[in-house]
């Protein structure tokens, strides 16, 4: 969640920048990404709530490799999203 929330700060100085400018169409394309970039945030919270709310942890054997490996797989998945959107965000520096 560390690396959205980083996301969103040059966003949000781009927007104010650009707003300064009367550069609204570009304005309208940050802030679309900034929503893009919530949704995974809302998501996450969401989660965390649910797993907050869940009865007592109920421990079990797992596979170390499958686990690593649907981490990973997570975590490609996840920077994979955040540099698209930092991609396009250049477009409106």
């Amino acid at each position: 969640m560390d690396e959205l929330l980083a996301a969103l700060l040059p966003l949000l100085d781009n927007a104010r920048a650009l707003l300064e400018q009367s550069r609204t169409e570009a304005v309208r394309g940050n802030l679309e990404l900034i929503s893009q970039l919530t949704e995974p945030m809302g998501r996450i919270t969401g989660q965390l709530k649910d797993f907050a709310r869940k009865s007592p942890l109920q421990l079990r054997l797992v596979s170390v490799r499958r686990a690593s490996e649907a981490l990973g797989m997570a975590k490609k998945t996840f920077y994979d999203k955040l540099h698209r959107l930092n991609l396009a965000a250049e477009d409106f520096r």
